[in-house]
């Protein structure tokens, strides 16, 4: 039997830089859409593609159940680097998908 209720119970967790856990529920159905769109090869210069990464994470982060709010901006600054920035979005997509298949 499948809980609906389970699954609407599991959350990414993840540690800032200030040591604060946050608890992330799983991405909507449009940000599906909006991940996978992303992945696939076009035209899209470095810095439209950068902006769409961190928009994606900045929403991402918003869905936290702790009840912060972040900006872009404050997402760009907390995490500089866009290499982390592209693991953090893997590990997600990751959990996501485990969590989608128990």
């Amino acid at each position: 039997m499948i809980d609906l209720g389970q699954l609407k119970n599991k959350h990414y967790s993840i540690k800032l830089t200030n040591g604060k856990v946050l608890r992330i529920k799983p991405p909507t159905r449009a940000m599906m859409i909006n991940l996978m769109e992303m992945t696939k090869a076009d035209t899209k210069t470095d810095d439209e593609a950068f902006n769409e990464l961190y928009s994606l994470l900045t929403d991402i982060f918003n869905r936290n159940i702790n009840k912060m709010h972040f900006s872009k901006t404050k997402i760009e600054n907390m995490i500089e680097e866009p290499t982390t920035a592209l693991y953090i979005l893997k590990d997600y997509l990751q959990y996501s998908f485990d969590i989608m298949g128990e």
